[in-house]
Protein backbone atom coordinates (compact mmCIF):
# COMPACT_ATOMS: atom_id res chain seq x y z
CA UNK A 1 0.00 0.00 0.00
CA UNK A 2 1.09 3.53 -0.82
CA UNK A 3 1.68 5.66 2.49
CA UNK A 4 -0.31 8.38 2.78
CA UNK A 5 1.17 11.61 1.10
CA UNK A 6 2.38 13.71 3.44
CA UNK A 7 2.24 17.85 3.26
CA UNK A 8 5.23 19.77 2.25
CA UNK A 9 6.73 20.88 5.25
CA UNK A 10 5.76 24.76 5.60
CA UNK A 11 8.84 27.34 5.66
CA UNK A 12 8.98 29.70 8.37
CA UNK A 13 9.93 32.90 7.32
CA UNK A 14 12.89 34.63 9.31
CA UNK A 15 12.12 36.75 12.16
CA UNK A 16 12.04 40.85 11.20
CA UNK A 17 14.47 42.47 12.36
CA UNK A 18 14.66 46.69 12.79
CA UNK A 19 18.31 46.61 10.79
CA UNK A 20 17.83 48.97 8.42
CA UNK A 21 17.05 48.13 4.21
CA UNK A 22 20.22 48.49 2.56
CA UNK A 23 20.16 48.44 -0.97
CA UNK A 24 21.93 45.88 -3.17
CA UNK A 25 22.70 49.02 -5.36
CA UNK A 26 24.52 51.80 -4.80
CA UNK A 27 22.45 54.37 -2.18
CA UNK A 28 20.30 57.19 -3.64
CA UNK A 29 22.23 60.54 -3.07
CA UNK A 30 20.09 62.44 0.01
CA UNK A 31 17.79 64.85 -0.86
CA UNK A 32 15.65 67.11 1.08
CA UNK A 33 11.71 66.08 1.35
CA UNK A 34 10.81 69.55 -0.40
CA UNK A 35 10.55 70.13 -4.10
CA UNK A 36 11.84 73.16 -5.52
CA UNK A 37 9.45 75.70 -7.01
CA UNK A 38 8.12 75.39 -10.33
CA UNK A 39 9.84 78.63 -12.67
CA UNK A 40 7.74 81.28 -13.68
CA UNK A 41 5.14 80.50 -15.94
CA UNK A 42 5.91 76.63 -15.76
CA UNK A 43 3.90 73.56 -14.39
CA UNK A 44 5.36 72.39 -11.14
CA UNK A 45 4.95 68.53 -12.38
CA UNK A 46 4.12 65.83 -9.67
CA UNK A 47 7.34 63.98 -9.26
CA UNK A 48 7.64 61.15 -6.89
CA UNK A 49 10.25 62.04 -3.94
CA UNK A 50 13.14 60.04 -3.77
CA UNK A 51 12.93 57.17 -0.89
CA UNK A 52 16.02 57.65 1.54
CA UNK A 53 17.14 54.92 4.42
CA UNK A 54 15.24 56.73 7.15
CA UNK A 55 12.01 56.11 5.39
CA UNK A 56 11.60 52.60 6.14
CA UNK A 57 12.58 53.96 10.41
CA UNK A 58 9.46 56.79 10.17
CA UNK A 59 7.17 53.98 9.00
CA UNK A 60 8.03 51.52 11.47
CA UNK A 61 7.38 53.96 14.03
CA UNK A 62 4.06 55.53 12.73
CA UNK A 63 2.77 51.73 12.60
CA UNK A 64 3.98 51.79 16.26
CA UNK A 65 2.10 54.96 17.68
CA UNK A 66 -1.03 54.86 15.65
CA UNK A 67 -3.27 53.35 18.34
CA UNK A 68 -1.89 55.81 20.67
CA UNK A 69 -2.77 58.26 18.44
CA UNK A 70 -5.93 57.17 18.05
CA UNK A 71 -6.84 57.39 21.50
CA UNK A 72 -5.33 60.96 22.26
CA UNK A 73 -7.40 62.05 19.04
CA UNK A 74 -10.43 60.50 19.71
CA UNK A 75 -11.24 59.16 23.03
CA UNK A 76 -9.89 61.64 25.08
CA UNK A 77 -11.71 65.20 23.79
CA UNK A 78 -15.02 63.57 23.60
CA UNK A 79 -15.00 62.86 27.65
CA UNK A 80 -13.44 66.26 28.08
CA UNK A 81 -16.59 67.87 25.70
CA UNK A 82 -19.11 65.68 27.94
CA UNK A 83 -17.95 67.21 30.84
CA UNK A 84 -17.83 70.83 29.52
CA UNK A 85 -21.32 70.54 28.47
CA UNK A 86 -22.47 69.63 31.85
CA UNK A 87 -21.52 72.63 33.64
CA UNK A 88 -23.84 74.80 32.19
CA UNK A 89 -26.64 72.94 32.64
CA UNK A 90 -26.11 72.66 36.39
CA UNK A 91 -25.67 76.63 36.85
CA UNK A 92 -28.88 77.24 34.78
CA UNK A 93 -30.55 74.32 37.01
CA UNK A 94 -29.25 75.84 40.21
CA UNK A 95 -30.36 79.71 39.08
CA UNK A 96 -33.96 78.52 38.41
CA UNK A 97 -34.41 76.39 41.63
CA UNK A 98 -33.27 79.56 43.51
CA UNK A 99 -35.50 81.73 41.41
CA UNK A 100 -38.00 79.55 42.68
CA UNK A 101 -37.61 79.75 46.10
CA UNK A 102 -36.84 83.38 46.11
CA UNK A 103 -40.02 83.87 44.68
CA UNK A 104 -41.86 81.77 47.13
CA UNK A 105 -40.74 83.38 49.97
CA UNK A 106 -40.85 86.86 48.51
CA UNK A 107 -44.53 85.94 48.01
CA UNK A 108 -45.05 85.02 51.60
CA UNK A 109 -43.56 88.20 52.66
CA UNK A 110 -45.58 90.26 50.51
CA UNK A 111 -49.12 88.73 51.96
CA UNK A 112 -47.96 89.10 55.67
CA UNK A 113 -47.10 92.80 54.83
CA UNK A 114 -50.51 93.49 53.25
CA UNK A 115 -51.91 91.18 56.41
CA UNK A 116 -50.20 93.90 58.84
CA UNK A 117 -51.05 96.59 56.43
CA UNK A 118 -54.92 95.93 57.02
CA UNK A 119 -54.76 95.35 60.54
CA UNK A 120 -53.17 98.93 60.93
CA UNK A 121 -55.93 99.97 59.32
CA UNK A 122 -58.80 97.90 61.15
CA UNK A 123 -56.96 99.25 64.46
CA UNK A 124 -57.14 102.95 63.09
CA UNK A 125 -60.72 103.09 62.18
CA UNK A 126 -62.00 100.65 64.67
CA UNK A 127 -60.20 102.67 67.58
CA UNK A 128 -58.02 99.79 68.99
CA UNK A 129 -55.05 100.86 70.91
CA UNK A 130 -52.01 98.68 69.53
CA UNK A 131 -50.13 99.35 72.27
CA UNK A 132 -52.27 99.06 75.26
CA UNK A 133 -54.59 95.76 75.48
CA UNK A 134 -58.32 97.57 76.37
CA UNK A 135 -59.25 99.37 73.26
CA UNK A 136 -59.99 103.37 73.03
CA UNK A 137 -61.94 105.41 70.86
CA UNK A 138 -60.51 107.61 68.13
CA UNK A 139 -62.79 110.07 66.54
CA UNK A 140 -63.13 109.61 62.96
CA UNK A 141 -64.65 112.65 60.52
CA UNK A 142 -67.34 111.52 58.24
CA UNK A 143 -69.61 112.87 55.80
CA UNK A 144 -73.02 113.00 56.68
CA UNK A 145 -74.72 109.61 55.25
CA UNK A 146 -76.64 110.08 52.39
CA UNK A 147 -80.25 110.15 52.00
CA UNK A 148 -82.52 107.75 50.36
CA UNK A 149 -85.24 109.88 47.69
CA UNK A 150 -88.29 109.95 49.30
CA UNK A 151 -90.96 107.11 47.75
CA UNK A 152 -94.32 107.95 46.30
CA UNK A 153 -96.92 109.29 48.25
CA UNK A 154 -100.57 109.47 47.52
CA UNK A 155 -102.09 113.18 46.80
CA UNK A 156 -104.56 113.78 49.27
CA UNK A 157 -106.12 116.84 47.54
CA UNK A 158 -108.62 119.69 49.00
CA UNK A 159 -110.87 121.95 48.78
CA UNK A 160 -110.41 126.09 48.71
CA UNK A 161 -112.02 128.80 47.80
CA UNK A 162 -111.18 128.79 43.86
CA UNK A 163 -113.00 125.02 44.21
CA UNK A 164 -115.43 125.10 41.27
CA UNK A 165 -118.77 123.20 42.18
CA UNK A 166 -120.12 121.58 39.37
CA UNK A 167 -123.78 119.94 38.25
CA UNK A 168 -125.42 119.64 35.05
CA UNK A 169 -122.01 120.69 33.09
CA UNK A 170 -121.35 116.70 34.24
CA UNK A 171 -123.17 113.84 33.37
CA UNK A 172 -121.72 111.50 35.01
CA UNK A 173 -123.07 111.54 39.54
CA UNK A 174 -119.82 111.78 40.77
CA UNK A 175 -117.11 113.82 39.14
CA UNK A 176 -113.96 115.43 40.63
CA UNK A 177 -110.68 117.57 38.82
CA UNK A 178 -106.91 117.44 41.42
CA UNK A 179 -104.57 119.69 40.55
CA UNK A 180 -101.29 117.52 40.88
CA UNK A 181 -98.57 119.87 42.11
CA UNK A 182 -101.11 122.06 44.59
CA UNK A 183 -102.94 119.03 45.73
CA UNK A 184 -105.84 121.23 45.12
CA UNK A 185 -109.57 120.42 43.84
CA UNK A 186 -110.26 122.15 40.84
CA UNK A 187 -113.78 121.04 39.94
CA UNK A 188 -116.02 119.18 42.20
CA UNK A 189 -118.96 117.49 42.25
CA UNK A 190 -119.93 115.10 45.38
CA UNK A 191 -116.53 113.70 45.26
CA UNK A 192 -116.57 113.21 48.68
CA UNK A 193 -119.61 111.01 48.94
CA UNK A 194 -119.10 107.22 49.08
CA UNK A 195 -119.27 104.86 45.70
CA UNK A 196 -118.55 101.90 44.24
CA UNK A 197 -115.11 101.98 42.40
CA UNK A 198 -115.68 98.66 40.08
CA UNK A 199 -112.39 97.99 38.09
CA UNK A 200 -110.69 101.28 39.16
CA UNK A 201 -109.68 98.60 41.88
CA UNK A 202 -106.78 97.12 39.89
CA UNK A 203 -105.00 100.06 40.26
CA UNK A 204 -104.87 99.64 43.96
CA UNK A 205 -104.25 95.73 42.80
CA UNK A 206 -101.21 96.54 40.53
CA UNK A 207 -99.47 99.06 43.48
CA UNK A 208 -100.12 96.08 45.99
CA UNK A 209 -98.32 92.91 43.78
CA UNK A 210 -95.79 95.61 42.56
CA UNK A 211 -94.24 96.26 45.84
CA UNK A 212 -94.83 92.29 47.24
CA UNK A 213 -93.15 91.10 43.81
CA UNK A 214 -89.91 89.70 44.76
CA UNK A 215 -88.72 88.85 40.99
CA UNK A 216 -89.87 89.78 37.53
CA UNK A 217 -89.05 86.40 36.75
CA UNK A 218 -91.72 84.49 38.39
CA UNK A 219 -94.31 82.73 36.58
CA UNK A 220 -97.90 81.26 37.28
CA UNK A 221 -99.98 78.89 35.49
CA UNK A 222 -103.45 79.33 35.62
CA UNK A 223 -105.93 76.87 36.57
CA UNK A 224 -109.46 75.77 35.86
CA UNK A 225 -110.51 76.54 39.51
CA UNK A 226 -109.13 80.34 39.02
CA UNK A 227 -110.80 80.98 35.53
CA UNK A 228 -114.59 79.18 35.99
CA UNK A 229 -116.11 81.37 38.41
CA UNK A 230 -114.76 84.41 36.66
CA UNK A 231 -116.47 82.89 33.66
CA UNK A 232 -119.74 82.53 35.84
CA UNK A 233 -119.31 85.98 36.97
CA UNK A 234 -119.26 87.47 33.74
CA UNK A 235 -116.40 89.31 34.61
CA UNK A 236 -113.83 90.87 32.34
CA UNK A 237 -110.83 88.79 31.31
CA UNK A 238 -107.36 88.86 29.66
CA UNK A 239 -108.01 85.04 27.54
CA UNK A 240 -105.50 83.21 29.67
CA UNK A 241 -106.41 79.33 29.39
CA UNK A 242 -106.00 77.02 32.19
CA UNK A 243 -102.96 75.44 32.02
CA UNK A 244 -101.12 78.26 30.75
CA UNK A 245 -98.20 79.58 32.48
CA UNK A 246 -97.91 83.35 32.58
CA UNK A 247 -94.73 85.72 33.29
CA UNK A 248 -95.47 88.45 35.88
CA UNK A 249 -95.03 91.18 33.77
CA UNK A 250 -97.50 89.73 31.40
CA UNK A 251 -100.37 89.82 34.35
CA UNK A 252 -99.57 92.75 35.15
CA UNK A 253 -100.61 94.16 31.70
CA UNK A 254 -103.45 91.84 31.79
CA UNK A 255 -104.85 93.39 34.96
CA UNK A 256 -103.77 96.79 33.78
CA UNK A 257 -105.15 97.59 29.68
CA UNK A 258 -108.15 94.78 29.19
CA UNK A 259 -108.80 94.87 33.02
CA UNK A 260 -108.96 91.16 33.45
CA UNK A 261 -110.11 89.60 36.67
CA UNK A 262 -108.22 86.30 35.77
CA UNK A 263 -104.84 88.47 35.82
CA UNK A 264 -105.70 90.10 39.28
CA UNK A 265 -106.83 86.77 40.53
CA UNK A 266 -103.04 85.09 39.50
CA UNK A 267 -101.61 88.32 41.17
CA UNK A 268 -103.42 87.68 44.38
CA UNK A 269 -102.35 83.89 44.34
CA UNK A 270 -98.76 84.38 43.38
CA UNK A 271 -98.31 86.81 45.93
CA UNK A 272 -100.21 85.99 48.81
CA UNK A 273 -101.05 82.53 48.54
CA UNK A 274 -104.90 83.43 47.97
CA UNK A 275 -107.33 86.29 47.44
CA UNK A 276 -108.23 86.96 50.91
CA UNK A 277 -104.94 87.76 52.35
CA UNK A 278 -103.94 89.70 48.96
CA UNK A 279 -107.02 91.72 49.69
CA UNK A 280 -105.97 92.17 53.81
CA UNK A 281 -102.66 93.52 51.95
CA UNK A 282 -104.61 95.93 50.28
CA UNK A 283 -106.38 97.03 53.40
CA UNK A 284 -103.13 97.85 55.13
CA UNK A 285 -102.11 99.83 52.17
CA UNK A 286 -104.82 102.08 52.38
CA UNK A 287 -104.42 102.20 55.64
CA UNK A 288 -100.76 103.26 55.53
CA UNK A 289 -101.59 106.23 52.35
CA UNK A 290 -104.12 107.45 54.89
CA UNK A 291 -107.33 106.43 52.94
CA UNK A 292 -109.88 106.55 55.24
CA UNK A 293 -113.10 106.13 53.48
CA UNK A 294 -111.79 103.15 51.18
CA UNK A 295 -112.10 99.57 51.71
CA UNK A 296 -111.61 96.16 49.67
CA UNK A 297 -113.15 92.84 49.29
CA UNK A 298 -111.36 91.38 46.18
CA UNK A 299 -108.88 91.98 44.00
CA UNK A 300 -110.82 92.85 40.61
CA UNK A 301 -113.36 95.34 41.89
CA UNK A 302 -116.64 93.04 41.36
CA UNK A 303 -119.20 94.48 43.23
CA UNK A 304 -119.92 93.90 46.86
CA UNK A 305 -121.74 96.18 49.49
CA UNK A 306 -118.36 96.74 51.68
CA UNK A 307 -116.22 97.25 48.25
CA UNK A 308 -116.02 101.13 48.48
CA UNK A 309 -114.03 104.03 48.11
CA UNK A 310 -114.57 107.74 47.48
CA UNK A 311 -113.42 109.97 43.90
CA UNK A 312 -111.21 112.13 46.09
CA UNK A 313 -109.43 108.80 47.44
CA UNK A 314 -109.07 107.19 43.79
CA UNK A 315 -107.20 110.01 42.87
CA UNK A 316 -104.71 109.40 45.49
CA UNK A 317 -104.62 105.71 45.11
CA UNK A 318 -103.71 106.66 41.24
CA UNK A 319 -101.14 109.56 41.55
CA UNK A 320 -99.45 106.85 43.77
CA UNK A 321 -99.14 104.55 41.04
CA UNK A 322 -98.29 106.82 38.26
CA UNK A 323 -95.16 107.90 40.31
CA UNK A 324 -93.67 104.35 40.22
CA UNK A 325 -92.05 104.61 36.84
CA UNK A 326 -92.76 100.84 35.87
CA UNK A 327 -96.73 100.99 37.12
CA UNK A 328 -96.77 104.65 35.10
CA UNK A 329 -95.37 103.20 31.51
CA UNK A 330 -98.11 99.95 32.22
CA UNK A 331 -101.23 102.41 32.94
CA UNK A 332 -100.17 104.67 29.69
CA UNK A 333 -99.58 101.79 26.98
CA UNK A 334 -102.03 101.25 24.01
CA UNK A 335 -101.74 97.61 23.49
CA UNK A 336 -99.17 94.54 24.26
CA UNK A 337 -98.79 91.13 23.45
CA UNK A 338 -97.90 88.60 25.64
CA UNK A 339 -95.81 85.88 25.90
CA UNK A 340 -96.47 82.73 23.33
CA UNK A 341 -97.24 80.00 24.63
CA UNK A 342 -98.70 76.42 23.95
CA UNK A 343 -102.27 77.42 24.40
CA UNK A 344 -101.65 80.81 22.62
CA UNK A 345 -99.03 80.41 20.22
CA UNK A 346 -99.20 83.96 19.10
CA UNK A 347 -99.56 85.25 22.59
CA UNK A 348 -102.18 87.51 23.43
CA UNK A 349 -102.72 91.22 21.70
CA UNK A 350 -103.80 93.21 25.07
CA UNK A 351 -105.58 96.71 24.15
CA UNK A 352 -106.24 99.28 26.86
CA UNK A 353 -110.11 99.87 28.02
CA UNK A 354 -109.59 103.66 27.48
CA UNK A 355 -107.30 103.94 24.55
CA UNK A 356 -109.29 101.86 22.40
CA UNK A 357 -111.92 104.65 22.52
CA UNK A 358 -109.07 107.90 22.29
CA UNK A 359 -105.63 108.60 21.64
CA UNK A 360 -105.42 111.45 24.39
CA UNK A 361 -104.25 114.40 22.41
CA UNK A 362 -107.82 115.20 20.97
CA UNK A 363 -107.58 118.50 23.23
CA UNK A 364 -104.84 120.83 22.25
CA UNK A 365 -103.06 122.60 25.28
CA UNK A 366 -103.36 119.26 27.41
CA UNK A 367 -103.10 115.25 26.73
CA UNK A 368 -104.28 112.32 28.38
CA UNK A 369 -101.43 110.31 29.54
CA UNK A 370 -102.93 107.25 31.81
CA UNK A 371 -105.78 105.81 32.75
CA UNK A 372 -107.56 102.97 34.25
CA UNK A 373 -111.70 102.54 33.17
CA UNK A 374 -114.22 100.70 35.09
CA UNK A 375 -118.09 99.42 34.97
CA UNK A 376 -120.48 97.15 37.16
CA UNK A 377 -124.20 97.22 37.20
CA UNK A 378 -123.96 99.52 40.17
CA UNK A 379 -121.18 101.75 39.55
CA UNK A 380 -122.03 102.45 36.13
CA UNK A 381 -119.40 103.58 33.65
CA UNK A 382 -116.36 105.15 35.56
CA UNK A 383 -113.00 106.05 34.60
CA UNK A 384 -109.81 107.44 36.45
CA UNK A 385 -107.21 109.25 34.11
CA UNK A 386 -103.90 111.49 34.26
CA UNK A 387 -103.45 114.47 31.78
CA UNK A 388 -100.20 116.47 31.66
CA UNK A 389 -100.68 120.40 30.08
CA UNK A 390 -98.24 121.57 27.74
CA UNK A 391 -95.96 123.45 30.48
CA UNK A 392 -95.94 120.53 32.36
CA UNK A 393 -98.28 120.59 35.10
CA UNK A 394 -100.57 116.89 36.04
CA UNK A 395 -103.69 116.87 36.72
CA UNK A 396 -106.20 113.60 37.57
CA UNK A 397 -109.85 113.40 36.86
CA UNK A 398 -111.99 111.02 38.18
CA UNK A 399 -115.93 110.36 37.17
CA UNK A 400 -118.26 107.57 38.15
CA UNK A 401 -121.60 107.04 37.55
CA UNK A 402 -121.56 107.52 33.73
CA UNK A 403 -124.78 105.76 31.90
CA UNK A 404 -122.97 104.97 28.44
CA UNK A 405 -119.00 104.03 27.47
CA UNK A 406 -118.68 107.73 26.41
CA UNK A 407 -119.89 109.82 29.02
CA UNK A 408 -116.65 109.04 31.26
CA UNK A 409 -114.57 109.88 28.49
CA UNK A 410 -116.57 112.90 27.69
CA UNK A 411 -116.97 114.03 31.26
CA UNK A 412 -113.09 113.67 31.24
CA UNK A 413 -111.97 116.23 28.31
CA UNK A 414 -114.60 118.83 29.85
CA UNK A 415 -113.16 118.85 33.53
CA UNK A 416 -109.51 118.89 31.68
CA UNK A 417 -110.70 121.60 29.20
CA UNK A 418 -111.06 123.80 32.89
CA UNK A 419 -107.42 123.12 33.24
CA UNK A 420 -106.97 125.63 30.38
CA UNK A 421 -108.67 128.20 31.83
CA UNK A 422 -106.73 131.78 32.45
CA UNK A 423 -107.62 131.26 36.58
CA UNK A 424 -106.64 128.04 36.66
CA UNK A 425 -103.43 127.96 34.23
CA UNK A 426 -102.14 131.47 36.72
CA UNK A 427 -102.21 128.93 39.42
CA UNK A 428 -98.87 128.26 40.97
CA UNK A 429 -97.15 125.59 42.96
CA UNK A 430 -96.64 126.25 46.70
CA UNK A 431 -93.26 126.79 47.68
Amino acid sequence: MRSPRRPPAQTQNPPRTNTPYRSPSPPYQQQTAHRPPAAYGGVNRQQPLPRTANDRERLLRARETQTVTMQVQCCVPAKRRRKRRAGPILIAILCTVLLLVGSIFGGIAYQRHKEALALAVYAQTAGLNTEESTPTLIPVVTDPPETEPPGPLAVMASSNGETVIVDEEIQCTHAVLIDVANAAVLVDKKSNEQIYPASMTKVMTLIVAYEHLESFDLTYTFTADLINPLVEANASRAGFFPGETVPVIDLLYGAALPSGADATSALAELIAGSEEAFVELMNQKATEMGLSGTHFVNASGLHDDAHYSTLREIAAIFSYAMQIEPLRKILSTYQYTTTPTEQNPGGILLTSTLFSGLSGDEMPGIKILAGKTGYTLEAHRCLVSMAVRDDGREFIAVVVGGESRWTPITDSMELYARCLEPASADTTAPS
